[in-house]
């Protein structure tokens, strides 16, 4: 299945956007590149983790086409 994505607002990752009611979204929780964990070696997320997003700003993950040669799926 393709998630629908977004960029993230504070760190620019590609993470996906996480349904929250009708109509409704949320940037899915993240961990800010080359920032995975605080001093104590708990997990840090970006701090825009779970906050709602606007519908426009979502994308679709675009998967590559696959030729019939292809043996192996793409697996994610």
């Amino acid at each position: 299945m393709k998630m629908p994505r977004v960029n993230c607002r504070d760190c620019g990752r590609d993470v996906a956007a996480i349904p929250s009611g009708v109509g409704l979204w949320k940037i899915a929780q993240h961990d800010h590149p080359g920032k995975h964990r605080d001093f104590k070696g708990v997990l840090v997320s970006c701090r825009v983790s779970l906050r709602a997003v606007e519908l426009a700003d979502i994308h679709q993950l675009q998967l590559p086409e696959q030729s019939a040669e292809d043996e192996h799926p793409a697996l994610f």
